[in-house]
């Protein structure tokens, strides 16, 4: 019994369990012995008084033992009726839980999801625009040895990408975390197709509407999330580019640190508990890092990986994103965590996290949190760890 069933179960539990408790077990000597020998748990509490189960016949007391239950005492009165209660001696091994903290995590609620435009509707622009590139470098780059030369997959992306930002994110600290300029050559060649009539015509007006900053219209990824467009491709290009700052600086962690400015904001505008605040922000449609930020930040990391990968000289970015929203985007959550580097548990992703904000880049958490205080840092921290645990 206790090697085919106790003993798998305390594995599996000591396996999955958050390492921020400890693992306790309630039987007889024999099954606490055992449980604790195999490093399942770390003490347990004995139940000696049941002289009758064999486990408690002919075996010593275990070692690591924290509580003793030895005696049972009646208390049975007139008014109360018949009832008992048992007596446990203590070892003092190990201290008993005197208090309970408890915090509930309530998740800002989601946007409605539109039903268009959708992803599958927007990649047929992209995919155009990935043609005006290739006709756009090769004027730029013919020779007479190679009159149509290709981009290299890499570079295609990085044009789109850059097209994509070419609105929204245009300052210093973009022209030089991600080590380029807004090509605006190129920016005003897709503006003159588009106003001739034939395949391009309308195109920049057409994917202009999710280049825009605060009146973007937003995309169904058609599972239940939403892309920033602009947003996702300027992350994409941290991922797979060459760039100045820690990459999670230009995704999460900078749009954390807005969220800590968001944090401080509402704290002198109508005070309150800090850590209600900052988990009524993260992830909420009125804040600098809503729902379509996580689920960008998120994205651009696997979609930045599969660029990467890809052969295609044509159509390397809309292709890497076919790919990832019709296999990867379930997972989405889980390459926040590779990227943070920690495990699938909420005390790991809260201290990971904390450990990134705070010693990666004082001045870009100035620069986006504007000086936050310990507790908002702490508080937002905690309000990230806590929204990607649940959608994990």
């Amino acid at each position: 019994m206790i090697a085919n069933y106790i003993l798998h179960y305390f594995k599996a539990l000591s396996e999955s369990i958050d390492p921020v408790f400890l693992i306790g077990v309630y039987g007889t000597r024999n099954v606490c012995t055992q449980v604790c020998e195999s490093g399942y748990a770390e003490t347990c509490f004995v139940s000696d008084m049941s002289t009758g189960y064999s486990g408690n016949m002919g075996f010593k007391i275990p070692s690591n033992w924290n509580f003793d239950q030895y005696a049972e005492i009646n208390m049975d009165t007139v008014a109360d009726g018949k009832w008992a209660i048992d007596k446990d001696a203590y070892s003092g091994k190990f201290e008993p839980v005197k208090s309970l903290e408890v915090y509930t995590y309530l998740q800002p609620s989601k946007p409605n999801i539109p039903g268009s435009p959708t992803i599958s509707e927007v990649l047929p622009l992209i995919e155009r625009l990935e043609d005006l590139y290739t006709e756009w470098y090769q004027r730029q780059y013919a020779t007479e040895d190679n009159p149509e030369p290709h981009p290299a997959p890499i570079i295609l992306a990085s044009g789109i990408t850059n097209f994509l930002r070419s609105i929204a994110y245009t300052s210093m600290y973009w022209t030089i975390g991600l080590l380029s300029a807004i090509n605006t050559d190129f920016v005003s060649y897709v503006q003159n197709k588009s106003q001739e009539s034939g395949t391009y015509n309308g195109l920049y007006d057409n994917l202009s509407q999710y280049m825009r900053s605060g009146d973007q219209v937003l995309i169904s990824d058609e599972h239940d999330g939403l892309i920033d467009l602009k947003h996702m491709a300027a992350t994409a290009e941290a991922y797979f580019g060459i760039n100045t700052v820690p990459r999670s600086w230009v995704g999460w962690a900078g749009d954390l640190a807005s969220s800590m400015q968001d944090t401080t904001n509402r704290l002198n505008e109508i005070g309150g508990n800090c850590q209600d605040i900052a988990a009524s922000l993260v992830g909420a449609s009125a804040s600098q890092f809503a729902f379509e930020d996580l689920c960008g930040d998120a994205d651009a990391i696997k979609i930045a990986q599969i660029i990467t990968k890809s052969s295609s000289s044509a159509h390397s970015f809309s292709e890497s994103l076919r790919e990832y929203y019709a296999n990867f985007v379930s997972n989405r959550f889980t390459y926040l965590l590779e990227d943070i580097g920690c495990s699938e548990y909420l005390q790991s992703i809260k201290d990971a996290v904390k450990e990134i904000i705070e010693n990666d880049s004082d001045l870009i958490l100035m620069y986006f949190g504007k000086n936050p205080s310990s507790e908002v840092v702490e508080s937002c921290c905690n309000s990230f760890a806590n929204y990607v645990y649940f959608e994990l």
